[in-house]
């Protein structure tokens, strides 16, 4: 990932603008990352990520008509693992 400093970057926000769609680019000061400029592709990528994140749920959050349908559920036979590998 290529690194510019901040003065660098605003002098020539253009030619980061060309490069980000290519690759993210780190906006450093003094040698440490201060902000990274992404393209647009690469931000809807990190929202779709953050929001499937977001989506996960424990069961004890789960409303009791989809506990119950869960603990009813049957497994198709022909797909079940053996209870041996349940064993310790």
């Amino acid at each position: 990932m290529p690194k510019v400093v901040a003065t660098e970057f605003c002098r020539n926000f253009g030619r980061y603008q060309i490069e980000a769609q290519r690759e993210p680019i780190a906006v450093t000061r003094n040698g440490t990352p201060t902000g990274y400029f992404i393209s647009p592709s690469e931000f809807e990528l990190l929202q779709r990520l953050r929001l499937h994140m977001a989506t996960n749920v424990r069961t004890k959050d789960l409303p009791k008509d989809v506990l119950s349908a869960i603990r009813e559920a049957k497994v198709n036979p022909a797909r079940a693992l053996p209870d041996s590998l349940l064993d310790e």
